[in-house]
């Protein structure tokens, strides 16, 4: 009996050897694969969050009426989150894409640094500028608004397309109710009218994200193209317009389409997370019926 152990333990310490390797090997061809565009993944654009992550990922101040407004990103947290993203984007992975599995240690030596590079950069582009949440907190009447994680969903109206934004539905569905605020600071670089956007405002951050706001049912005074907004700052309404020439409302609910680009390309990062993220820095608002 005594014999056999060195034999039996020789024999695991080898099969690991060879899962270790073999795990090596694979990680390394998905890592050294000239074609790779890793921000061209869906599922890297799906900004996959753990609750964990999602609790570190920013410093935050508290006001007194127990509002937070995110201060700065926690890169040590966003550096993991990538390297998380990275591996499942490699991987195709749904199961690690929703984190319940990390990425490897190894694939931070794998990795192409230009790789790691550009995606980091994407993440922090439109993480780091972020500071409230875009819909008013209604402290008049407690209307509140609700979302779920609607993006890549099928569209159809224009053509078959996929939604690349998450609604944030009003709870009373009451054109021009909510003030929209703007979540970062940024310039007014797309105001106006597009037919599947309705009356839409694109605010371009400091870090070169652009965050479109649309369906809406007025825009703040002094709104204009080339105008520089704090984050907070009220920069219209909620409403229903869209699907049709200018003018053209009721054609769905009440609610604000927030879409999150990044790049030249202005490829969509999916906002939901973001969202949960930033839900406890909702500005307050004395909203009356008109």
């Amino acid at each position: 009996m005594g014999k056999g152990r060195p034999a039996l333990f020789a024999m695991l310490i080898n099969a690991f050897f060879v899962s270790m390797m073999s795990g090596y090997i694979n990680l390394k061809a998905l890592c050294i694969t000239s074609d790779v565009d890793v921000l061209s993944s869906i599922t890297y654009r799906g900004v996959s969050l753990s609750e964990y992550e999602q609790k570190l990922l920013y410093y935050y101040s508290m006001s007194d009426d127990g509002t937070k407004e995110l201060m700065r990103v926690n890169e040590d947290v966003l550096s993991k989150v990538v390297y998380n993203n990275i591996y499942a984007a490699l991987t195709e992975d749904k199961r690690i894409g929703n984190c319940a599995s990390k990425a490897p240690a190894i694939l931070k030596m794998l990795l192409p640094a230009d790789i790691y590079s550009d995606c980091y950069d994407a993440y922090y582009s439109i993480i780091n500028d972020i500071k409230y949440f875009p819909v008013a907190k209604d402290n008049m009447n407690n209307v509140e608004v609700s979302y779920e994680d609607g993006w890549g969903d099928a569209r159809n109206y224009g053509g078959e397309r996929l939604h690349e934004g998450t609604d944030i539905m009003s709870g009373n569905n009451e054109e021009g109710y909510f003030p929209i605020v703007s979540m970062t600071d940024g310039v007014v670089e797309k105001k106006g009218w597009l037919e599947l956007g309705g009356y839409r405002l694109g605010i371009r951050s400091p870090s070169g994200a652009y965050y479109y706001y649309a369906h809406l049912s007025s825009y703040a005074e002094g709104i204009v193209e080339g105008k520089k907004v704090k984050a907070g700052s009220i920069i219209g309404t909620m409403g229903s317009t869209g699907y049709g020439e200018e003018g053209t409302l009721g054609k769905f609910d009440v609610h604000l389409h927030l879409g999150i680009y990044y790049g030249e390309d202005e490829i969509s990062f999916n906002p939901y997370n973001l969202l949960n993220i930033c839900r406890n820095s909702m500005l307050g608002f004395e909203i009356v019926d008109n």
